[in-house]
């Protein structure tokens, strides 16, 4: 007390009565001080008696950090002198409310005293804005992942961190939920009050959902908002899509706190990346029909790049009662633990265009069985629509090699030219189309060569279409350039029938090089034939009603020609329910291997009218084992359709190809010839 009235009333006296004088606003609250002050400095008042007689009390109380801590704390949260002083009292009267009156007298005092030394300063409050950015998010948000910590920032001895989560709520809706958090372990005050305003919004849409509130946090306190907007009213529904890459989430915050705690505006930039890995593929299935209950076809799926996932895949039917057919997917990561992954499953049609597709997620690492609601019968019901055969001449579609052109030559340098047709990413069928110089030529180092290139049908049923293109390259020996995408199949075949003999393909080249590798015109046909066979008979099965399970029905085809592709066949049925009518195939050729043989194979009926049950391509000369669509049960069932005289009659139509038959290049020249 003796500071304060020795010491400090003077100046408390002149700051009041400046106060009057120039009619501020707090100067009524400062002569009430003043007179405050002059009471308790007076000898013989009951306060200064009662100061005396607990003056060790209040020293051990303005020392013990339980009332300073608060005094500051409501000093740092007041907004005006009045509140301050408010603020103050009521805060030392919690914990001394034996001497309310002096602390009324003294926290009222103390207050004033501050505000007059340090002016406005001591209730300013000064911005911390901090910005997350959140690069890929959608991460697998669907599901059940934990919630997004934004890294660590401090403001003055304080340390905080954002926390973001998207949960589905009980209204059904999905939610981000957003909070700021204290550290526990941070060396500021114990309880700080912060302003603070949110805004989060999406980078490209730029919807923007804001909100602010204010609380008290203690240390490893968090507050903010459960249910801060809804994820469709940030994102419309196109946007919501795990497969999004690149996707951009902006938080943006600004807190007010006291400038005791923070001297000055700062900002703070934070980044989280989610580290994502984006694979797609496409998985044919071959011959699915002959596709047996619980028997699996697998395929495992490389990462892209060394350190990513890996992805093993299982398809199969069920079993034999409900033919579900569904896929097993496990997705593993060598050097780091899985949290979850988001996939689509679509179902191709003949031309490569999705028919239905299938989402969900997959939580770590578990394998996860993915049913595509479809049955084996369904499938094969609709086989011209998910179950499409496309097959070329010559086999291109499937695991046959390009076909290269007779070697020609161009002054000392040697060419060939080389054609492929392959299912590319897009759905659609391309032919490749590249000009190779041979490895071996005497030519020069480098020859620079502009061609111009038309591929064109020469087949006498269909429109004759043609394409064409043009391009520069500079050669070295055994390089090639071209187009990987010449053109679309359909493009040049529209009407692309394996079984239509006498097919003709041409590639049309004009190429112009230096004067001095090639002095004058110059001209050659290349020919390539493919060989074809073609087979086509009738079985009949005598006595189906009367065939025993597993017992075998043969029959070998001879070939047309001497040289030509036996083929051998076995019927029998299986001693499964429902039993199934399978047929067994190989084709032989006995001076040559078979590149491949595509395979038609119909039920006739009593009306002569064919039922195609099966169409695929065998590759090499494998024993091919296929299921007819019908089962024995069906045909038994309607037996007066498909078993007149209890016969089953099967349509077979074959195209064997042992690859290239013969190629010539013969040449010819025209110039001109002077005589001097």
């Amino acid at each position: 007390m003796p500071e304060l009235c020795n010491d400090l009333k003077p100046r408390y006296d002149c700051f009041a009565d400046r106060a009057v004088e120039c009619k501020m606003e707090l100067a009524k609250d400062a002569n009430q001080v003043k007179q405050i002050i002059a009471d308790t400095c007076t000898e013989g008042t009951i306060l200064n008696k009662l100061v005396k007689k607990e003056k060790k009390c209040f020293q051990d109380a303005f020392m013990d950090q339980k009332c300073s801590d608060p005094i500051v704390a409501v000093l740092n949260g007041a907004s005006n002198f009045k509140e301050i002083v408010l603020k103050n009292k009521e805060a030392c009267n919690v914990i001394f409310s034996n001497f309310a009156t002096i602390m009324d007298v003294l926290s009222f005092a103390l207050a004033f005293l501050s505000w007059w030394l340090y002016g406005d300063k001591l209730l300013q409050k000064e911005e911390f804005t901090h910005f997350w950015i959140i690069e890929n998010y959608p991460y697998c948000r669907l599901k059940k992942c934990e919630p997004i910590s934004s890294p660590v920032f401090s403001i003055g001895e304080t340390a905080w961190h954002f926390r973001i989560d998207s949960t589905l709520e009980s209204d059904g809706n999905y939610y981000f939920s957003l909070y700021l958090v204290r550290e526990m372990n941070d060396n500021g005050p114990d309880s700080i009050d912060v302003e603070f305003e949110a805004s989060i919004w999406d980078s490209e849409l730029g919807n923007k959902i804001q909100k602010s509130t204010k609380h008290s946090f203690w240390r490893g306190a968090g507050y903010g908002w459960p249910k801060l907007t809804k994820r469709q009213d940030l994102w419309n529904q196109d946007k919501d899509n795990p497969f999004e890459a690149a996707y951009v989430l902006n938080v943006k915050s600004t807190m007010k706190v006291s400038n005791n705690i923070l001297p000055s505006k700062q900002v703070c930039i934070a980044r989280t990346k989610i580290e994502m890995y984006y694979i797609s593929f496409v998985w044919a299935i071959e011959r699915f029909t002959t596709l047996l209950p619980t028997a699996m076809k697998t395929i495992r799926i490389k990462p892209p790049l060394t350190n990513g996932p890996w992805i093993s895949l299982v398809i199969f039917v069920k079993d034999a009662v409900s033919s579900e057919v569904k896929i097993q997917i496990k997705i593993t990561h060598h050097n780091k633990q899985m949290k979850c992954a988001a996939c689509k499953i679509s179902l191709l049609g003949a031309k490569g265009e999705p028919l239905m597709s299938f989402n969900d997620t997959i939580v770590e690492n578990k394998l996860w069985e993915f049913p595509l609601f479809l049955t084996k019968e369904m499938l094969m019901t609709r086989r011209n629509i998910f179950l499409p055969d496309e097959h070329y001449p010559y086999c291109g579609q499937k695991i046959c090699e390009p076909l290269s052109s007779p070697v020609f030559n161009i002054g000392e340098s040697s060419w060939h030219f080389r054609l492929d047709s392959r299912l590319q990413t897009d759905g659609d069928h391309y032919f490749s189309l590249y000009l190779v110089r041979e490895m071996d030529d005497r030519g020069q180092d480098i020859i620079e060569v502009d061609f111009e290139v038309m591929l064109l049908n020469s087949n006498p049923f269909q429109p004759r279409n043609k394409v064409q293109k043009a391009a520069i390259y500079s050669f070295r020996s055994g390089a090639g350039y071209g187009w990987s995408k010449f053109a679309k199949r359909k493009e040049i075949l529209s009407r692309d029938n394996p079984f239509e003999l006498g097919y003709v393909l041409i590639v049309n080249s004009t190429m112009k090089v230096s004067k001095s590798l090639l002095p004058f015109k110059s001209s050659c046909l290349g020919r390539t034939i493919i060989e074809i066979n073609a087979l086509a008979f009738k079985w009949i099965i005598e006595g189906f009603s009367e065939v025993l399970p597993n017992e075998m029905k043969t029959i070998r085809i001879k070939p047309a020609s001497p040289d030509g592709p036996w083929m051998f066949l076995a019927f029998f049925v299986t001693d499964e329910v429902p039993s199934d009518v399978k047929i067994h195939i190989q084709v032989i050729q006995h001076n040559k291997p078979v590149k491949c043989s595509v395979c038609t194979i119909s039920v006739i009926d009593a009306n002569k009218k064919l039922w195609t049950s099966f169409n695929d391509t065998i590759i090499g000369n494998k024993l091919w084992e296929f299921s007819l669509s019908q089962t024995k049960d069906k045909l038994m069932t309607e037996k007066v359709m498909y078993l007149p005289n209890d016969e089953l009659s099967l349509d077979f139509n074959c195209i064997v190809s042992a690859g290239i038959e013969s190629e010539k290049m013969p040449l010819w020249q025209s110039g001109e010839i002077r005589s001097t």
